[in-house]
């Protein structure tokens, strides 16, 4: 059955996030061009049996990338595809654009399944079968109780909500409309602030940065749709460290996930994270 990866991308030096520092927390440059060529380089090589498969890289604002990055692409086998969309002007965020995107290509393939990653990336095995062996199951990440610590908690007013989700990785059958119903459930909530309504967003009280993600947790802990949540599937800047992988978890690390550009308290640990991953991995399979 057909499989697409698709990815957004803008400008290296002009794009949503690195202008809106102040809203998107970002205190390091953020590269994207650079990312993506990274990000597609791994994956023509580490992906497996889908190594080969169809990517699209799609710019939804004005910030393009250089024409050197588009020529590195179009060397890699990825469709790079510039169409403005002026639901971009409104966007705090780039990654709010993301589900619009994958709208997009939904409709335009209907009987594909639909894989998203970050550009900061990079795969380092093949993602399992399992993930591809029912169309009606939707995967996506979630945060693992370690990896809450860095990124973000769930304050639920009911208790109820443990791990919040985390959409930088999401597996999908186009046959389930998923991101239709993902970018129209998420512009419900940011038309208007309507999200400052929600008792359980103001107790998270994190600014509109994770509404993108906090869309994700309603449509999964309300179970709007057939979500199953993906832990424990990479290390990087802000995730799970090694140490903390559970021995039966160590093989599941699919990514290493972590900007080109990154924070200054994670540069020391960047080199022994992945000296301690293989030596674990080695261990676990011994």
């Amino acid at each position: 059955m057909k499989t697409i990866l698709f990815t957004v991308i803008e400008a290296n030096d002009n794009n949503i996030n690195n202008n809106n520092s102040d809203i998107s927390k970002v205190t390091t440059p953020r590269l994207y061009e650079d990312e993506a060529i990274l990000c597609f380089e791994e994956w023509r090589k580490n992906a497996g049996n889908l190594k080969d498969i169809e990517i699209i890289c799609h710019c939804p604002t004005k910030n393009t990338p250089t024409q050197k990055t588009i020529d590195r692409l179009k060397e890699l086998n990825v469709t790079y595809r510039e169409e403005y969309l002026p639901e971009s002007e409104k966007m705090e965020i780039g990654f709010f654009l993301v589900p619009l995107v994958g709208m997009i290509i939904e409709k335009e393939n209907p009987d594909a399944f639909l894989i998203h990653i970050d550009l900061d990336m990079k795969i380092i095995k093949q993602l399992p079968d399992y993930l591809f062996e029912n169309t009606e199951d939707i995967y996506c990440g979630q945060y693992d109780k370690f990896a809450i610590k860095d990124q973000r908690k769930l304050t639920n007013i009911n208790k109820d909500w443990i791990y919040p989700m985390d959409t930088g990785f999401t597996i999908s059958h186009n046959s389930t409309k998923f991101y239709e119903y993902y970018w129209y459930r998420f512009m419900d909530m940011y038309t208007d602030n309507k999200y400052l309504k929600d008792p359980d967003w103001i107790a998270l009280n994190t600014g509109v940065y994770h509404l993108e993600e906090y869309a994700m947790d309603v449509i999964f802990y309300l179970n709007e749709l057939n979500v199953k949540p993906v832990k424990y599937y990479q290390i990087g800047e802000g995730y799970t460290k090694v140490d903390l992988f559970p021995d039966d978890k160590i093989n599941d690390i699919l990514f290493w996930h972590e900007h080109l550009f990154i924070e200054s308290e994670y540069k020391n640990e960047k080199t022994r994270e992945r000296i301690k991953f293989f030596k674990r991995l080695k261990e676990v399979n011994a």
